[in-house]
């Protein structure tokens, strides 16, 4: 999904679905380094079983059950594309901190690379000091 942490909320009587940032009306879907687009697609299967009258994306305009279609359209539409690539060779798998981490590391004045390094320092454990 979204991420780890997603909510969504059914009111039954109302047949309104708040779903939080797993659809969205008028805004990209954003995926994070946690996302995935298999849990994501099953999670739209089961929103759709709700037959929402209305949906409320935590972005964009209230809209209905079709939102939920457009979206699972669209992940279905980037999971096959990925996958065309791959099999292609034409996509390798990076780790969390990969050649983009490397890359944008150079591109740091020297001079802040020195100052995060000591940002990044954890401070003394202060002492313990009995009265």
């Amino acid at each position: 999904m979204h991420t780890r942490g997603d909510t969504m909320i059914f009111v039954e009587e109302d047949r309104v679905l708040f779903t939080g940032d797993v659809v969205m009306s008028q805004r990209f879907l954003a995926a994070q380094n946690t996302s995935s687009i298999t849990t994501w697609l099953s999670t739209l299967d089961e929103l759709a079983s709700l037959a929402p009258a209305k949906v409320v994306p935590s972005h964009g305009s209230i809209g209905d059950a079709t939102l939920i279609a457009r979206d699972r359209a669209f992940l279905q539409a980037v999971q096959a594309r990925v996958g065309e690539l791959k099999r292609a060779g034409k996509v390798e798998r990076r780790s969390r901190r990969g050649a983009w981490w490397r890359t944008s590391r150079r591109n740091i004045p020297s001079g802040a690379t020195r100052r995060a390094r000591r940002l990044r320092r954890v401070p003394p454990t202060p002492k313990r000091v009995e009265l």
